[in-house]
């Protein structure tokens, strides 16, 4: 994907703020409605940690991770 952001250093990302994470959400957006039902499960792929999770894991990974830095990001969104 070439039209995904790829910065992972987290000091660039944070100063970045709600547009990093407005561009990683449309990302997934753009890119999920390509495939069909029977790429979502059970096909795992390598995630960038080195586990295996089906699509639908990462997403529930993506919405649930969030959740549990919210401190951290509700300040980091402050600062915009």
């Amino acid at each position: 994907m070439t039209d995904v952001d790829p910065d992972t250093d987290l000091l660039s990302i944070s100063k970045k703020g709600r547009t990093f994470m407005d561009e990683v959400l449309a990302g997934w957006q753009r890119h999920l409605e390509l495939l069909e039902n029977a790429e979502l499960w059970p096909a795992l792929y390598k995630s960038r940690w080195g586990y295996d999770y089906s699509i639908e894991q990462m997403l529930e990974h993506a919405v649930v991770h969030p959740m549990r830095h919210r401190i951290q990001l509700e300040r980091l969104m402050a600062q915009r």
